[in-house]
This record gives structure tokens, sequence and C-alpha cells, in this order.
């Protein structure tokens, strides 16, 4: 259920950040990629024959927002279905990839929340997600995720691959339990075979 075949598969890509491994590699085993990324002063463009660039990120509106010292058009994951044609289609996304710094929290709760039935069209995703340091401040952050990750479980998605991001920058030492840890994580759930 899992595998994507050459030449047959669709991918979203949101956060390139100006690495394009994945997508270079995705367009190469022939599917087509969709990449958005407001923040890097590209406009939108054809990067080779499989890779179509749009200088828009995600969010859980359409309009223009602050990212940094930048203001960016962001568009809802429907808007951007609907952009590309899909939305009113059959088209399957076979892998979706979220790396938005702290976005996909918006991302996952439009969704969720007002499009649930999109879902059904996404085979997997692979997402980084900004948990932050923990502290009673920022428990809310750690709830809001495991709330939001119950829900795509009751979608039919299953975790099936976590790992601790780990360049230096996103790990702190932890008090309270005396050691480094991680804020952010890799993760990738996939949509499980209905029984």
């Amino acid at each position: 259920e899992f595998d994507i075949a050459a030449n047959q598969c669709i991918v979203y890509s949101f956060g390139i950040n100006n690495e394009w491994s994945f997508d270079d590699a995705m367009g190469q085993f022939g599917c087509q990629v969709y990449a958005f990324d407001p923040t890097m002063g590209k406009k939108t463009h054809t990067r080779g024959k499989n890779i179509h660039f749009y200088n828009i990120g995600i969010s859980d509106k359409d309009g223009k927002v602050r990212i940094g010292k930048k203001t960016c058009e962001v568009k809802r994951f429907t808007s951007i279905m609907k952009m590309l044609g899909h939305l009113d289609s059959d088209v399957m996304i076979n892998y979706l990839k979220v790396d938005v710094e702290g976005a996909e929290i918006q991302m996952l709760e439009d969704i969720l929340e007002n499009a649930p039935g999109i879902l059904k069209r996404i085979k997997q995703i692979g997402m980084e997600i900004h948990m932050g340091p923990y502290s009673p401040e920022n428990i809310k952050v750690f709830q809001k995720h495991y709330e939001l990750f119950m829900k795509l479980e009751r979608h039919g998605f299953r975790l099936f691959y976590s790992a601790l991001n780990v360049l230096p920058f996103t790990k702190y030492f932890h008090n309270d339990i005396g050691r480094t840890v991680g804020k952010y994580y890799e993760v990738v759930w996939g949509r499980w075979p209905e029984l």
C-alpha cells in the first residue's frame, strides 16, 4: 500500500529552503512534484521536467502573512489542490512532505477540521514537527501535536517512522532529566489499507 510506482506518482512538497535533494530524487523517479516555499525569493517556475515550484506557503487561510521579515502569500491545502486541478478529481497524492517550521499545526488543523475527506487521497505524510523545548509554558504545543496525531490515526494513518532531528541547533539540555534532548522530529505516516 505504501509503495510508490515510478512514473505514476504525485508528490506535494512544502518547505524547500533551497535544499532540493528530496524533490530532485522524486522527480528523477518519475513523480510529478509540486514544491512550495514563499521564503526563498524565487518566482514560480518549472525546475526540470517533473518539478513545479510555486512561490506560495501553506497555512489555514488564503492571503498574506509575515514569515520572518517577509510578507508571503499562503494558501490552504484545499486551495492549493484546487489551483493545481486536483481538488475535484480523483488524483491521489502519493507523498506529502511538510517541513514548514511550525506551520504544520495550522495546516493539519485546517485539513482535519474543514476537509477531512481529503485525507483519503493522501497515501503518506512525511513531516518535520517542531515541538520546541519541554516546559510548563510549552505544554500546550505538545498537547496540540498529540491531539492532531490521534486524529490522523482515526483517519486511517499509522506512524511507521520517527527520528530525532540530529542537527546541533535542534537540541537542548533538559535540566529535569539531566540529558540532551531534541526539539524537532522527523515522522512519517502511511494510510493503513482498509480491512
